[in-house]
């Protein structure tokens, strides 16, 4: 699981840097990331209110801090691109 998860993370990286100066592709993938990591940070608020009372809980609570921390990032770099193309 976690190859396969490396893997995407690889092929999204190498996207993003070698269309970087395509504002159509590279605005659809950064569009395509933030729907990922809200995706993600969902899931893992779920998997928090599921295991609040257990001591894992706290894994999932770190987890989820760092995806609202990269949606964050996301949605400046989005924003960037955009005024950037204009």
């Amino acid at each position: 699981m976690m190859i396969v998860r490396l893997t995407v993370l690889l092929i999204f990286i190498a996207a993003y840097q070698r269309l970087l100066d395509e504002s159509r592709w590279i605005k659809s993938i950064s569009i395509v990331a933030i729907a990922m990591s809200c995706s993600l940070i969902w899931q893992d608020s779920e998997w928090l209110y599921l295991t609040l009372s257990t001591e894992s809980s706290s894994l999932f609570f770190y987890a989820l801090m760092l995806r609202l921390s990269s949606l964050f990032c996301l949605i400046w770099s989005h924003k960037l691109l955009v005024d950037r193309d204009g």
